[in-house]
């Protein structure tokens, strides 16, 4: 399937309505859970950073900016990021009932579409791979 901006858009606010609801959750169960303070706040900080990288993105495809290479791999970053936790954790969200099979397909395939659009739009990378590098 052939994705559009407008697209790409819809996904970014679907996932910025979802983070607004789910990241102070999260922060709240690992307050629970006795967190030490600067785990928490480290936390916190890398939530924070993930949101305005998506804001950015979702601006600068908006107004169709132009953006300088390093600022685009970083936001590339973020993109795939976000592709590869709907691969990990969409899966668990399909067992337990929480998502539907056809949902999920459609959301990996939009980020993954989305990253590769990126990728050409910002980067000039015609074909975009995806490591499975774990970080150590």
């Amino acid at each position: 399937m052939e994705y559009t901006t407008q697209d790409y858009l819809q996904a970014i606010e679907r996932e910025q309505a979802k983070r607004a609801t789910t990241y102070p959750k999260m922060i709240a169960k690992r307050e629970k859970q006795g967190m030490p303070e600067d785990e928490l706040s480290a936390l916190k900080q890398e939530f924070k950073i993930q949101n305005i990288c998506l804001h950015w993105i979702h601006t600068i495809i908006r107004h169709d900016m132009t953006i300088d290479p390093p600022n685009a791999q970083i936001y590339l970053n973020e993109l795939i990021r976000e592709y590869k936790m709907r691969i990990k954790v969409y899966p668990r969200l399909i067992y337990f009932k929480r998502m539907d099979a056809t949902t999920a397909q459609n959301e990996i395939a939009v980020w993954k579409s989305l990253c590769q659009w990126w990728a050409k739009n910002h980067l000039g990378i015609d074909e975009l791979t995806f490591s499975s590098k774990k970080k150590k």
